[in-house]
């Protein structure tokens, strides 16, 4: 993995492991900017299990760890885990990261909740604020968690721009972007193939491309998302004095790399 994102074991740590028991001690693991987990566990067949975690200053960039990702974060998280309670993480404000450049898109502290019990992840939760902006939340649910990828997802993701500013990372070329966008989606399937449904608006849009003295004002546009990749939207915009009606389709298989 990269230099700057590491997890490493803080001491040696006694692990017990049979088909009838798994039993580990105590151990913390320390990774980079300073971040520290802390777990002990114990499974035994037919009886009670127990998890604890402690994440203290955790950079979210744990995640490359485990997936492979084009971009970074700034943020770091911190709370407990516990296997039969509730569980509440606190984020930290950071900054979205391309190719190890600021893209403006900075988001505000966060939190993530959720709650475990027989397999099941409950009352998932994450809000997002986006300063200036608005904001993400999203509420979800997995069902069988121990299946992986298979794992039934239920979710509601609303989605409040009043900036989108922040979009430039998706369309770079795009010397200004203005307008309020607010979304409404509703995830199905499981966590490997996700089914998006839903709606979106757009208002007051204006983008500026000033190497050609493009200037689109105006711009409204409302639709449906109805594949995990496609979104429709229909509207109007305006041109110096001219007016035109637009249709949008935006495919999002490749988030960073979108198609219009």
């Amino acid at each position: 993995q990269p230099e700057n994102r590491f997890l490493s074991l803080e001491n040696p740590a006694e692990l017990q492991l049979s088909t009838q028991r798994l039993e580990l001690a105590a151990t913390c693991l320390l990774g980079s900017r300073d971040g520290q987990i802390c777990l002990q566990g114990q499974w035994i067949e037919g009886g009670q299990s127990l998890l604890q975690v402690e994440v203290e200053q955790v950079s979210l960039d744990i995640v490359s760890l485990f997936v492979d990702m084009d971009w970074a974060f700034t943020h770091t998280i911190n709370g407990r885990f516990n296997w039969q309670k509730a569980t509440n993480f606190t984020l930290s404000p950071g900054e979205l990261l391309l190719d190890e450049e600021s893209t403006q898109f900075k988001t505000g502290p966060g939190i993530f909740q959720f709650q475990l019990s027989e397999g099941n992840l409950h009352s998932g939760k994450l809000d997002l604020p986006i300063p200036g902006s608005g904001g993400i939340n999203i509420d979800f649910q997995v069902a069988r968690l121990l299946q992986g990828d298979a794992a039934e997802l239920q979710a509601l993701m609303k989605l409040n721009l009043r900036d989108l500013t922040p979009l430039q990372l998706v369309v770079p070329y795009l010397d200004v972007i203005k307008g309020e966008l607010e979304a409404d989606i509703r995830i199905t399937g499981n966590l490997q193939q996700p089914a998006y449904t839903g709606h979106a608006t757009l208002v007051r849009g204006h983008v500026e491309d000033q190497s050609i003295g493009l200037v689109i004002s105006d711009i409204t546009l409302a639709g449906a998302v109805y594949q995990y990749d496609h979104t429709e939207l229909n509207g109007s915009f305006r041109v110096g004095e001219g007016r035109g009606q637009i249709k949008a389709d935006l495919r999002f298989e490749d988030f960073l790399h979108p198609e219009f």
